[in-house]
């Protein structure tokens, strides 16, 4: 049985994570290396809207995943969490 998306999901347009950079980046480099992203509520283990997206995209190329897979792991090393702080203006 399908979930519904939270109220304040990373996939949903307009959401506060889906406007915060940090947030939106790493929810998208998850979607396309195929690694798990999970919920912010702890009653969830996986998002439901990467469920929804990863259903929704077609096969990703080899070499687009492993981009994001260097992407990722780049962006890990260097915000480890210095981030969260960070009032990002538009």
């Amino acid at each position: 049985m399908k979930r519904e998306r939270c109220n304040d999901c990373a996939f949903t347009a307009g959401t506060e994570p889906n406007l915060y950079p940090p947030s939106k980046l790493r929810a998208d480099l998850c979607l396309m290396n195929g690694e798990p992203f999970y919920c912010h509520k702890g009653d969830k283990p996986v998002c439901q809207g990467w469920i929804d997206e990863r259903q929704k995209q077609g096969p990703v190329p080899d070499w687009k995943q492993e981009l994001a897979r260097q992407l990722s792991d780049l962006f890990e090393a260097e915000t480890a969490g210095c981030w969260t702080d960070v009032e990002v203006k538009r």
